[in-house]
């Protein structure tokens, strides 16, 4: 396990990141989703934290997983009637499972101590979890933090994936651009929010099974930024964490240099189509074959108006040398700021809005007008000027500027000091 730390005195405050090299990339296949649901899971205590009384507690968890179990082999051999009659025995013990709990008592822990900007985030790459507190409060940080990873709960595991279930409806089922965005992730990995069916498969054992084998030491980084001592850190560190040894069958994910320089690969998707379609999705065809990848169209009707989102094979961002920096450099040159070349586009009427990224959906592994096709069109033409012809000393300037003041930018709050640290470390340490 590993800590960073940049002591900054001036103000009595830390701000602490610690950064799990676990995303929706290392999921298997039909257990999608787990990496963000355990994001959810993680703030709902320990036996000692969110429980009024853990003994009759843990006795009502291990029925609802019996009844959880039992009901999913009812439905997957179509007895409804049982089926039926096992949801409402859940439901039964749901509640009164739910009796007994401390309603976010790990977050109030922290809160009631001064904690603010207490959040976590799952991506495809890694899952952070962030906070900032009294600097006179970090031992309490680390002690609930070493809790919370070493003896974890998953209570309420069967609502929160009504939570989960809830948040996919929001953000990708009921939402045209949604659906598109969810489509193209695909292509990388799999969705950070997991398949449906994934999801409510999933009982305490898999999440269990899942957490042992990716939440140890060797997977998280912490980073700390403020009035906080290294000797203290450490010290701290060893006290709460020092005996914490990753368990029998753990895996490290992190790739090596050698595995991401072989990439571009393309993972195989299916691929939906529509008749009338106002949004669409492509990827190069002359990029898919220098991969071996097939070229892939997604296509679906919104009222909302046309967009088109065109995506191409590229290697991992993290690859050691400079392809990274160049792709950034380059999407910074297209739609970074008012003078860039896509952003004149919009600015002359030929388009409402147009940008570039390199790093959609992540970037440890590779990824992927009038009317969609002329506004692809319109974005491929520039693209082809720059890939011919490369940025102007004028554009490259701009972007160095630019690039040089949100670094520094970035670096004034502890918060934003703390994310960079951990990212940055563990790339420097598994990808470099």
């Amino acid at each position: 396990m590993t800590f960073v730390v940049v002591q900054r005195p001036a103000a009595p405050v830390v701000s602490i990141n610690t950064y799990c090299s676990v995303g929706a990339w290392v999921e298997e296949d039909g257990q999608t989703g787990m990496a963000h649901l355990l994001e959810h899971l993680a703030f709902k205590g320990t036996p000692r934290i969110g429980s009024k009384d853990w003994g009759a507690e843990s006795g009502l968890l291990r029925s609802l997983d019996e009844v959880f179990y039992n009901l999913r082999d009812a439905r997957a051999a179509g007895r409804e009637a049982e089926a039926a009659r096992l949801a409402e025995q859940l439901n039964v013990l749901q509640e009164a499972a739910q009796q007994l709990v401390v309603p976010n008592a790990f977050a109030q822990a922290l809160t009631s101590a001064g904690a603010v900007n207490l959040n976590a985030a799952t991506s495809h790459d890694n899952t952070k979890y962030y906070a900032s507190l009294p600097s006179n409060q970090l031992e309490l940080w680390f002690a609930l933090e070493a809790e919370r990873f070493q003896a974890p709960v998953f209570r309420e595991l069967y609502k929160e994936k009504q939570v989960v279930a809830e948040e996919r409806a929001s953000r990708i089922d009921n939402s045209p651009i949604g659906s598109l965005f969810y489509e193209f992730a695909q292509k990388y990995s799999r969705p950070v929010l997991g398949f449906k069916e994934d999801v409510e498969a999933m009982g305490r054992l898999e999440v269990a099974d899942f957490f042992a084998k990716y939440y140890h030491p060797a997977n998280l980084t912490v980073a700390i930024a403020g009035a906080a001592e290294p000797e203290r850190v450490r010290a701290l560190a060893e006290r709460y964490f020092g005996a914490w040894e990753a368990p029998q069958g753990a895996a490290a994910v992190a790739p090596s240099p050698s595995d991401l320089a072989r990439e571009p690969s393309a993972r195989p998707a299916a691929a939906a189509a529509a008749a009338g379609s106002a949004i669409l999705v492509s990827g190069s065809a002359s990029a898919a074959a220098a991969v071996g990848a097939p070229a892939l169209d997604y296509a679906t009707s919104s009222r909302a108006g046309p967009l088109a989102l065109t995506g191409y094979y590229r290697p991992s961002l993290l690859v050691p040398g400079r392809s990274g920096a160049a792709l950034e450099v380059a999407c910074d040159v297209l739609s970074g700021g008012r003078t860039a070349r896509l952003t004149r586009l919009a600015q002359a009427g030929r388009l409402l809005a147009a940008s570039a990224t390199p790093d959609y959906p992540s970037q440890l592994h590779s990824g992927l007008g009038d009317s969609p096709q002329r506004a692809s069109a319109l974005v491929q033409a520039e693209l082809d000027a720059l890939s011919d012809r490369g940025p102007t000393p004028a554009e490259l300037a701009r972007v160095k500027k630019a690039a040089r003041a949100e670094l520094l930018g970035s670096l004034q709050s502890n918060a934003g000091l703390a994310s960079s640290l951990a990212t940055y470390e563990d790339r420097d340490e598994h990808a470099f």
